[in-house]
């Protein structure tokens, strides 16, 4: 495909500053970028939403930087996907403001006919928080979803580990160029991903990250996707305004939940409260899909694999060693389970010491702990996602 055809379509871009509204408008009005490349200034200047400033941009026919931005593309791999292509995401397009172009940097494939997930969450993450954006996020990628998340450390990061330990399908959308790294200690990341899954900005190369970016990206990460997943975020942040967009979007919202006293899960319990649905396994969210994409989905795995994120420290295998706990020694297991037994809070401890080998019944674990029934159940469903404990038919819990 010769990308010189979107030449246009970055022109309208660059000389609207990227902002959607009125490139939305302006498009609406004239149907296609040639047409608004044509106009004369004085047309220009008739329309009332465009300032001086860019009647003065528009004016400009100079398409000697957006042939730059094409060469760059040609140069790095960088393919572009236009909003009037066939290739563009119908559930992206189906958003009011969705950018009319797209850079995209990695294996690009039939959006449409694919279950997309998006999974957020905060950057500063607990073990709780990793382990469970790891896990929700491989056995959803095995079972054929395609995971899409942002590139910044904590539940990022461990989302796309996740999916690339399952050998599935995963996308990382950028606030920057595709040749920019950002954050800059995830260089290897950002360059596995452009190799082995797939890089999207709305951005051309050699954009720098700035604030305000990201937030607007982050209508992309709803947008792609059929249902957003959020397992620890606070109750303001970058993936509560993913949330936010989603649900404006009228996009599924699944919610991981977490401790009531963690300010790190207010914000999932939060959107719990106000209706997304709570989730504690893959398969809550798989499940909804199936009439959807039922051929394209295979759920039959193995729900006591454990899938533990890669320690920081190794970054060089950061994203793809693959750790199977069903080939892990018992010292090892114990090692695992002990770190999650020394995060846990006074509360979760104290349910977990009285949880034994003998099952027990929620009501009895209330009435010696003489906790209230709301947080001996969320520190019940942390102590199953920890892998600590399992429920047994008729509520009743035993250690793993």
């Amino acid at each position: 495909m010769d990308i010189r055809k979107y030449v246009y379509h970055i022109w309208l871009c660059e000389k609207l500053s990227y902002n959607q509204k009125k490139i939305h408008l302006i498009l609406d009005e004239f149907y296609d970028v040639r047409a608004i490349y044509d106009l004369k200034r004085d047309a220009l200047e008739e329309i009332d939403y465009l300032s001086k400033e860019d009647v003065i941009n528009l004016s400009d026919k100079s398409l000697e930087k957006e042939y730059d931005i094409i060469a760059k593309c040609e140069m790095q791999g960088i393919k572009i996907l236009a909003y009037d292509d066939e290739g563009y995401p119908s559930k992206l397009l189906s958003i009011s403001d969705y950018p009319i172009i797209l850079y995209c940097k990695g294996e690009l494939f039939d959006f449409d006919n694919e279950l997309c997930i998006t999974i957020v969450g905060t950057r500063k993450s607990t073990p709780y928080g990793e382990e469970t954006a790891c896990t929700f996020s491989y056995r959803m990628a095995k079972a054929g979803a395609v995971i899409i998340t942002g590139i910044a450390e904590g539940i990022d990061v461990k989302a796309l580990e996740g999916a690339a330990k399952a050998k599935g399908k995963y996308i990382s959308v950028l606030a920057n160029g595709l040749d920019i790294y950002y954050p800059a200690d995830h260089r290897k990341i950002q360059d596995y991903i452009g190799k082995h899954g797939l890089l999207i900005s709305e951005y051309p190369p050699g954009t720098k990250a700035l604030p305000a970016s990201f937030p607007i990206r982050n209508r992309i990460l709803s947008g792609l996707s059929d249902g957003t997943l959020i397992v620890e975020s606070p109750k303001s942040g970058g993936a509560m305004i993913t949330v936010s967009r989603a649900l404006e979007e009228g996009r599924d919202v699944f919610a991981v939940p977490g401790n009531i006293d963690s300010e790190k899960s207010a914000g999932c319990n939060m959107i719990i409260k106000n209706g997304a649905k709570l989730v504690t396994s893959a398969m809550d969210i798989l499940e909804e899909y199936t009439y959807m994409y039922g051929d394209k989905l295979d759920i039959e795995y193995d729900e006591t694999e454990t899938i533990v994120p890669t320690s920081r420290k190794e970054e060089d295998n950061y994203i793809v060693e693959v750790v199977d706990y069903s080939k892990k020694t018992s010292s090892e297991e114990e090692e695992r389970k002990q770190k999650f037994i020394n995060s846990l809070t006074d509360v979760q401890k104290m349910i977990y010491d009285v949880i034994t080998d003998k099952p027990i019944h929620i009501d009895e674990i209330i009435n010696i702990t003489g906790e209230n029934v709301a947080r001996v159940s969320s520190s019940l469903t942390i102590l199953e996602i920890y892998g600590l404990i399992k429920m047994m038919p008729g509520k009743y819990y035993v250690r793993k």
